[in-house]
């Protein structure tokens, strides 16, 4: 490798100038929360010494933000994060910064990239990729660029280019110890845009922020590659850290509401009642949900009662994770649960997978009306790289047009022809929401921007 181009001699002096810029590529997903994953990474490289700036692309001010950065303020590293339906426009990302920044090392990390190592570096274009958690490797791989180069070799998952082609050191089995890593640094990115913002149709309270309090998946979803990156082995952080940061950010920055972004938060039903009863203990005056939802088998009475009075109001399940045929009776009655607890519930159901038919779409439509749930996500079937419902159809015509990776575009190898899964999808979207029972929903959507908010969804999905 010829790792002379990559100087990491200090660039002048500058108070614009940082040592790492993350950056989040734009995304034609409908919502796009906060780059989470690119702040816990700032975080983690500020406290080895490095100044950080996470930019989202998704936003036009960082887009010009990185448009005007002079190549005398050029950082170190530059670090590029993408989903699978990101990518494509990632591999657009690292071409323009290779253009402007040529002597600057760009290192791509997330999911995607997780899932195919090496094949994913070499169609990005970028100089390294980080496979699985990337707190620590990032810091040893600046620490390696500005010393040893031969100390990549012993950077646990890194993917990089010598003169013979790509290396893939082998990823480390011990994961990484979740209650050692700081928290999410909202100081690396232009926060107030983020918790002003309107999530959903149901917000309480007008500032929301985010918070993930877990690692790792123990669900088998056969469509899903999450474990390619944190694992599958379920690790939850310390409760009292957790709380700690909600504090954190009620007290300092005024979020009235926090979203849980993850799908397993009461995977440790005992963790999950402490962060509930830390909560109440410390008299935090905090809404918050579950956006992403919670394995159905993981909820019982007593944790939903606790769960609704230290403040969550909205949860729901996904229809993915396990129950088999006694899923919808499961479903029925944990909706049934929330709603005596007082929570407003929602579902996630996807039409498309292979083996499904007109009918079984059918069913499940009718199913979603009857639940007695109260809001509906209904998508369509996507295999991400790194499960093994990809594996079984990668080599179909269209699996890599990542672009179409999006819960609203049909790949060609679903179980019925894209048009027609379209098409079942917007009835079913239709056949749920306008009906004479979704009046007490609509009452609740009063304020402009929630309303604006639904109408945007509704389009997205039913188009």
């Amino acid at each position: 490798m010829d790792v002379g181009r990559f100087s990491m001699e200090p660039a002048p002096v500058s108070t614009n100038r940082y040592d790492v810029i993350l950056i989040k590529p734009a995304s034609a997903a409908f919502s796009s929360f906060p780059p989470l994953n690119l702040m816990m990474l700032a975080a983690s490289l500020k406290k080895a010494g490095y100044s950080v700036r996470v930019l989202d692309l998704c936003h036009v001010a960082d887009v010009a933000d990185l448009d005007r950065l002079p190549v005398a303020n050029s950082p170190l590293m530059f670090g590029v994060t993408a989903t699978t339906p990101e990518f494509m426009g990632a591999g657009r990302l690292v071409r323009s910064l290779k253009s402007r920044f040529p002597s600057v090392p760009i290192v791509i990390g997330g999911v995607h990239m997780s899932a195919l190592g090496p094949e994913a570096l070499e169609e990005s274009g970028a100089d390294f990729g980080v496979v699985g958690e990337g707190e620590v490797a990032a810091v040893e791989l600046l620490s390696a660029l500005s010393g040893d180069a031969g100390r990549l070799a012993g950077i646990s998952g890194l993917v990089y280019r010598d003169g013979s082609g790509i290396i893939a050191n082998r990823r480390e089995s011990t994961p990484v110890n979740v209650d050692l890593l700081p928290a999410a640094d909202w100081g690396s990115v232009s926060s107030e845009r983020y918790f002003a913002t309107p999530w959903g149709i149901l917000q309480e309270r007008r500032r929301a922020g985010f918070i993930v309090t877990s690692r790792g998946c123990g669900c088998t979803c056969t469509s899903c590659a999450s474990g390619c990156t944190a694992g599958s082995s379920f690790r939850g952080r310390d409760p009292v850290l957790v709380v700690d940061e909600i504090e954190e950010l009620r007290r300092r920055r005024g979020v009235g509401e926090i979203l849980v972004a993850e799908d397993n938060f009461t995977r440790d039903r005992d963790r999950a009642a402490a962060i509930c009863e830390g909560l109440l203990g410390r008299g935090l005056d905090i809404a918050w949900r579950t956006p992403n939802g919670i394995p159905p088998d993981t909820l019982d009475v007593e944790l939903a009662r606790l769960m609704r009075r230290s403040g969550c109001y909205l949860t729901g399940f996904s229809t993915e994770c396990g129950g088999g045929e006694a899923l919808p009776d499961m479903l029925a009655g944990k909706i049934a649960m929330c709603r005596d607890a007082g929570m407003t519930t929602f579902c996630s159901f996807i039409f498309g997978r292979p083996g499904d038919t007109v009918d079984s779409a059918r069913a499940m439509t009718r199913f979603a009306i009857r639940s007695g749930v109260d809001i509906a996500h209904f998508g369509v079937w996507a295999p991400y790289p790194g499960s093994p419902d990809f594996e079984a159809f990668r080599n179909r015509p269209g699996m890599r047009d990542w672009d179409r990776y999006l819960l609203f575009e049909a790949l060609p190898a679903s179980g019925l022809p894209p048009d027609q899964v379209k098409s079942l999808m917007r009835s079913a979207y239709l056949s749920f929401y306008l009906r004479p029972a979704r009046a007490g929903l609509y009452s609740k959507m009063l304020r402009p921007a929630r309303i604006a908010w639904a109408l945007k969804a509704f389009r997205t999905y039913v188009r």
